[in-house]
């Protein structure tokens, strides 16, 4: 979709822990987060979901709702962390 976007590195180990301002869009403290002006989007399929729905240039294809869902089932399958449940 080409979205411009910026990245923002925490340190989620370590002396002193996440930071505050983390912790207060996620208070989980997971990531991936997602801000989008005032909309805070957390977990990676929810995110993925929102960014096709709501960011760059939109298709009018079935096909993308389609593809958005084997993106996530790979995540889900193949690339999620051992050990961490869906």
């Amino acid at each position: 979709k080409q979205v411009e976007y910026e990245m923002v590195e925490i340190g989620l180990y370590g002396s002193g822990g996440k930071p505050s301002w983390f912790l207060d869009m996620n208070p989980k403290g997971q990531v991936p987060v997602l801000k989008h002006g005032e909309k805070i989007v957390v977990e990676s399929d929810e995110i993925i979901k929102y960014i096709d729905q709501n960011l760059g240039k939109q298709l009018e294809l079935k096909a993308r709702d389609d593809a958005v869902e084997d993106w996530l089932t790979l995540l889900r399958k193949e690339l999620q962390p051992k050990g961490k449940a869906v």
